[in-house]
């Protein structure tokens, strides 16, 4: 009868440590890999978002002044139950949009400013994008209450500014 080593089988079974540690040090980067590169679609994500809510409001904004000859006084961007609204009740938007992240006392601030000229003819909206490396995120910002924008939109007879011209 032959003998049979009982060590040599039980040495044969299983993975050593040295390989565990390959395998999860594997799967470590690729998660790292992963969650990097989904953090960056969802700031742009947010950032997509942004610039189609200014572009909606801007529109709306162009339909306002078409109606009534100016363009609001202002815009409260703190409740989105608000909408905006004609002087008939008639609304040019249901609900003014809020910026995704909603951090305006953070640096960069997330939120969304409105500015008008004295005249009410022309009107600036400004953001930030978390992605500064879109080319529509301005390397020289927008200051607008002490506050940094690297994202503008403006009504079509002038070019986005803190104080627009009148």
């Amino acid at each position: 009868m032959p003998s049979i080593n009982i060590n040599n089988k039980l040495k044969k079974k299983g993975f050593t440590l040295v390989e565990l540690l390959v395998v999860i040090s594997i799967i470590g980067i690729l998660t790292i890999i992963t969650l990097a590169s989904f953090t960056n679609a969802q700031k742009k994500g947010r950032d997509a978002k942004r610039k189609s809510e200014l572009d909606a409001l801007s529109k709306a904004m162009i339909m306002y002044f078409n109606d009534t000859g100016s363009f609001p006084a202002a815009i409260d961007f703190t409740s989105s139950s608000t909408g905006l609204t004609g002087p008939g009740g008639d609304y040019y938007i249901r609900t003014l949009p809020v910026d995704p992240k909603n951090t305006p006392s953070t640096t960069p601030p997330f939120d969304y400013v409105y500015v008008v000229s004295t005249s009410k003819r022309s009107f600036s909206l400004f953001a930030n994008l978390e992605n500064t490396s879109d080319p529509k995120c301005e390397a020289t910002p927008y200051v607008v209450s002490t506050k940094n924008y690297c994202y503008g939109i403006s009504s079509p007879n002038t070019i986005p500014a803190a104080s627009p011209s009148p």
